[in-house]
């Protein structure tokens, strides 16, 4: 037996409870859902990637802090342990600064830095130098691309005693100075 059909200006109900108008909405409502989900995954993925790579190059950066502890810088040498500040000039941002510094050629040299931001955040990162000596002092340029996200390419001059570092940074978002001296313990 053939059923009736009933024509409505009522939405037809389906099995799941929904009316039929509604289940026309559903695909836009799904895309903004991808959308937002796959934003949320790629800052997770994101996150993930910077969290890795800071405690790959902390680990690094205190294994070779703890490898300089027990050494003394040969006189007249700016190798070995720093530790002091960072503040930026653009915005007042500052936090603890440590180094440690590698002769690597007659003129050349690699500074380790680790910096910590509001106590929480740290990033570590390499700076090839170039140094040259007067009279006990060293003079210094150097850079280094530290990526997009951190501000890309950033110079570096100053100089530095035995006791003493001291250093303009410069890229395009940010720039500031570093104060360093020998740890005390």
């Amino acid at each position: 037996m053939k059923k009736p059909h009933v024509h409505s200006n009522e939405p037809t109900a389906k099995p799941d409870g929904c009316a039929a108008d509604s289940r026309q909405a559903l695909p836009s409502a799904r895309r903004t859902l991808n959308v937002e989900t796959s934003e949320a995954a790629r800052f997770a993925r994101l996150f993930l990637l910077c969290l890795t790579l800071t405690a790959a190059g902390c680990s690094t950066f205190d294994r070779d802090w703890k490898l300089f502890a027990g050494i003394t810088p040969a006189p007249g040498s700016v190798e070995g342990r720093w530790e002091g500040r960072w503040k930026s000039d653009h915005n007042g941002h500052n936090g603890k600064l440590r180094c440690v510094m590698l002769r690597t050629g007659t003129n050349t040299y690699t500074a380790k830095f680790h910096a910590k931001y509001q106590g929480i955040l740290s990033f570590g990162y390499t700076v090839p130098l170039e140094m040259r000596e007067e009279s006990g002092r060293f003079q210094f340029t150097g850079h280094a691309d530290l990526g997009a996200l951190a501000g890309g390419l950033y110079t570096y001059e100053g100089h530095a005693t035995t006791t003493n570092f001291f250093s303009t940074y410069r890229c395009p978002s940010d720039w500031g100075t570093f104060r360093l001296e020998r740890p005390k313990r």
